[in-house]
């Protein structure tokens, strides 16, 4: 790798598309599985529009400010679970933010299929002061999948889980550390074992309502999503969309 330990890497695809130019890397915590970059538009004013990146770094969460991606700088770096626990018990895999950089949903890829956790979990972060993160809430449903890669779309969030493919959740009570199941589709029928079996990925932002899930053994799904988050009138950004749906 480039530079040397798997932190993620910084190019310019701005200027010249067809010439990225490399910018820095961001090698102060080793190696990062999954990264978001946003620019700052959250709580924390210590950090408005700067370039806030969120890294899920195996076996922990870790906050970079790469505004300037030769100089990269770790905010905090966050443990979620018990301190003794180590890679292979855990795997910090993926995460994404909410609409309002206030929140952070994130699956640990393997909490499941070591016993850490009984039943597929997310666990849902307060980042309204960066340097201080912390978990406010854990969802967990009862299903023994193993959660994959997720994102939100205004108040949904739509997670990829391997055995029991895609769901969609409501977020609008975020601030209390809840969720709720807004609709499902499942693209590995034949159970919901806690294996790597299933999907993946999911895209949820074409703006029609359609959703993109794949799964390894039954192929690409193009959904049609009836989901709707709860009334988000009095919320940043919210649509007021009313409840209920499902995804077909």
């Amino acid at each position: 790798m480039l530079n040397g330990n798997g932190g993620a890497i910084v190019y310019d695809v701005a200027t010249d598309p067809n010439d990225p130019q490399f910018l820095g890397c961001l090698t102060e915590d080793g190696y990062s599985h999954d990264i978001q970059c946003v620019e700052y538009a959250g709580p924390d004013a210590d950090y408005t529009g700067r370039e806030i990146c969120i890294g899920s770094n195996e076996d922990t969460v870790t906050i970079y400010d790469a505004t300037d991606p030769a100089d990269p700088v770790v905010i905090d770096r966050f443990r979620y679970l018990d301190e003794s626990l180590e890679v292979g018990d855990i795997y910090t895999h993926q995460g994404w933010l909410s609409a309002d950089h206030s929140y952070f949903f994130l699956g640990d890829e393997l909490d499941e299929l070591s016993g850490v956790a009984s039943e597929r979990t997310t666990y849902i972060w307060d980042l309204h002061d960066l340097d201080d993160a912390t978990v406010i809430g854990t969802h967990t449903d009862g299903n023994t999948s193993i959660d994959h890669n997720m994102f939100v779309d205004d108040f949904l969030l739509y997670q990829a889980n391997y055995t029991s493919g895609l769901w969609i959740y409501d977020t609008w009570k975020q601030e209390q550390g809840r969720v709720k199941m807004r609709g499902f589709f499942d693209v590995f029928p034949a159970d919901d074992r806690t294996e790597f079996f299933g999907s993946w990925g999911t895209y949820p932002y074409f703006g029609d309502g359609k959703v993109v899930v794949t799964s390894s053994d039954e192929g690409v799904f193009v959904l049609q999503s009836r989901a709707k988050s709860s009334d988000n009138s009095d919320k940043p950004g919210g649509k007021g969309r009313g409840k209920g749906g499902s995804a077909r």
